[in-house]
C-alpha cells in the first residue's frame, strides 16, 4: 500500500470511528440525562439557567450570553419540556466535544510526536473520546442543564485549529472565532485566549494583517454578545441577575465581582 493510500485509509478510519463514537456518546448522554430540573450531578444552577434561557434573560455571573441564546433555540427546535430540551442540548455539545477531542489527539500525535505508525495515532485517537465519554465529571456535565458541555466543545475546537495554525495547515480565523465564542459562553475560555496569544507571539512572522483583522472582528463579536445582555436587561425580563442595564453593572456581571472572594 502506498503512503498516500495508507494516509487516506487512516483518515477515513478516523472519521468513521469518531462519527460512530460521537453518535454512541450522544445516545448514552440522552438516555442517562435529566428529563427535568435536577439537583443531581451538580445541577444546582439548572433551574435558574433554564428559566433565563426560556425568557432570554440574564442568569448569574458571568451571564453566558451565547449559551442562553443557543439553549433558547434548543427549546424551540426540540419539542419536549424546556428543561429536557436543554439537557439534550448539553448531551449534543458533549458528544461532539468528545469527537473533537479525538481529532485533537490525532493532530497532536501526528504533527508533534510523529509515531512510527499512523495506525497507532488512530487507535489512540479513538480511545480518547471513549474514555472521555465515560469519565464521571464529563458525563455529569453532559447530562444536566449547564454551560460546561458547550464550553468544552468550543475550547476543544479552538485548540484543534490552534494546533493546525501553528503547524501551517489551517488559517487563523477559526482559532479567533472559537476563542471569541468560547469567551461569549464562559470565561473559562481565557485559558484558550492565553494559549492563542502565546502562539501568536511565538509565530508572529505568520500573523499577517488578515489574521489581525479576523482577531479584531472576533473581539467585536464577543463584545456584541455581552452587549446583548445589556439590551435584554433594559427590557426588564423576570430573569435579570444584577440588572446589568448600565455598563458598570454589566462589567460587574462579566467579571463576577460578587464571587471573586471564592476564586482562591
Amino acid at each position: 500500500m502506498s503512503l498516500r493510500s495508507n494516509t487516506r485509509a487512516v483518515h477515513s478510519g478516523l472519521l468513521s470511528g469518531l462519527s460512530l463514537l460521537t453518535a454512541v456518546a450522544f445516545v448514552l448522554f440522552v438516555r442517562t440525562g435529566a428529563t427535568t430540573i435536577t439537583l443531581a450531578n451538580g445541577g444546582g444552577d439548572g433551574g435558574e439557567l433554564v428559566r433565563a434561557a426560556y425568557e432570554v434573560g440574564v442568569p448569574h455571573p458571568t451571564g453566558y450570553p451565547l449559551w442562553i441564546i443557543l439553549a433558547h433555540l434548543s427549546m424551540i427546535v426540540i419539542p419536549v419540556e424546556p428543561a429536557h430540551s436543554v439537557a439534550i442540548f448539553s448531551a449534543l455539545c458533549a458528544a461532539v466535544a468528545a469527537g473533537v477531542a479525538g481529532l485533537l489527539t490525532f493532530e497532536l500525535l501526528q504533527q508533534w510526536i510523529a509515531p512510527p505508525d499512523a495506525w497507532l495515532s488512530l487507535v489512540a485517537s479513538l480511545c480518547v473520546p471513549a474514555i472521555l465519554t465515560t469519565e464521571r465529571l464529563f458525563w455529569q456535565q453532559a447530562t444536566i442543564q449547564e454551560t460546561y458541555a458547550l464550553d468544552s466543545l468550543l475550547q476543544l475546537c479552538g485548540y484543534f485549529f490552534l494546533l493546525r495554525w501553528i503547524h501551517g495547515t489551517s488559517r487563523f480565523w477559526p482559532v479567533a472565532l472559537f476563542t471569541a465564542l468560547g469567551l461569549a459562553n464562559h470565561l473559562a475560555a481565557i485559558s484558550l485566549l492565553g494559549a492563542t496569544l502565546v502562539a501568536i507571539v511565538a509565530n508572529r512572522e505568520r500573523f499577517h494583517r488578515r489574521d489581525q483583522v479576523a482577531a479584531a472582528c472576533c473581539c467585536a463579536l464577543t463584545g456584541a454578545f455581552y452587549a446583548f445582555l445589556l439590551i435584554r436587561a433594559r427590557m426588564h425580563p423576570l430573569a435579570n441577575w444584577g440588572d446589568p442595564s448600565t455598563f458598570q453593572r454589566l462589567l460587574s456581571l462579566i467579571s463576577a465581582s460578587e464571587y471573586q472572594h471564592f476564586l482562591t
